[in-house]
């Protein structure tokens, strides 16, 4: 088997995974106290397998001591799962060529995701993201048509235009929390990818009339995942083009610094007022006045 940590694909001989729940106790006024269940809890993995000095693996072993030295939160994959982690322990030991290591990494849940339940169209992408993994790997590993060139590059298109999506809405429980400008990208690649779902569509309703009766259920499950991934692409894409705009009424003595000053300590990011006046087409920065409707980006 073979997992991904970051961008190092790792061979892995032998994997544990411990999962506890997550219970809350809950105490109440007059009342007993009670437990709540939250759902899975942090979960561990423990990694075991070999790397070969000949092939050129040995060298992972290196670049995972460095990231364990980061003590940054990392991305691990294996099939369709994706898992924010950070490595706790790595032991390897060197012998004739041959590096037999152990890995363990744990996860790293933010609080805010037991405690705060992200909109309807956050949950949408989510949904989306988890069908279209599904997909990929029903294809890797059950469709045995083969998968046509076309369908690649469709497969491939789609993968980048999601992993655009997720950075944008990475730590996002609603879209209102983000910039027009963001939004707008949102609605973009969204888009795009609602017109290769189209076409992937398209070519799996093809295949489904000129396959055989042995393989269409293949061909029928494949269908039935892009189609739920395009309902739920296009729950997100509407959220996204129903926003409303992002506007600024100016103040008596405002100016463009002041107001990105002001709205960049209030939102807690980073705004350029040379943006706004880019945004409003304003050639004098100092030509604004109370009332007066600015676009914040």
């Amino acid at each position: 088997m073979t997992f991904t940590l970051e961008s190092i694909p790792l061979p892995v001989e032998e994997i544990g995974i411990v999962s506890p729940q997550k219970v809350v106790w809950l105490s109440l006024p007059c009342a007993p106290d009670i437990s709540q269940d939250w759902g899975p809890g942090q979960k561990t993995f423990n990694l075991s397998g070999r790397l070969f000095r000949a092939d050129g693996s040995w060298q992972k072993a290196f670049e995972i001591d460095a990231l364990k030295k980061r003590r940054q939160p990392l991305l691990f994959r294996f099939g369709e799962n994706s898992f924010q982690v950070q490595v706790e322990e790595f032991r390897y030991q060197q012998s004739s060529g041959i590096l037999t290591y152990n890995l363990t990494l744990v996860e790293t849940l933010p609080l805010e995701q037991f405690i705060f339940s992200p909109a309807p169209e956050i949950r949408s992408f989510d949904l989306s993201r988890h069908y279209f993994s599904a997909l990929r790997l029903y294809l890797t590993f059950t469709f045995f048509l083969g998968i046509s060139d076309r369908i690649s590059v469709l497969i491939s298109d789609i993968t980048a235009r999601i992993l655009e999506i997720e950075n944008l809405l990475k730590d996002v429980i609603r879209l209102s929390q983000l910039p027009a400008t963001t939004i707008s990208q949102i609605a973009q690649s969204s888009q795009l990818i609602l017109a290769s779902l189209s076409s992937l569509t398209t070519e799996f309703e093809d295949l489904l009339f000129s396959s055989s009766s042995k393989n269409s259920e293949s061909v029928k499950q494949a269908l039935l995942y892009a189609r739920a991934i395009r309902i739920q692409m296009s729950l997100l894409n509407r959220a996204c083009i129903s926003q409303p705009a992002n506007y600024y009424t100016v103040q008596q003595g405002d100016t463009l610094p002041r107001i990105a000053l002001t709205l960049s300590y209030q939102r807690n990011t980073q705004i350029s007022w040379t943006e706004i006046a880019r945004l409003n087409k304003l050639i004098d920065p100092g030509s604004i006045t109370p009332g007066m409707q600015l676009l914040i980006p």
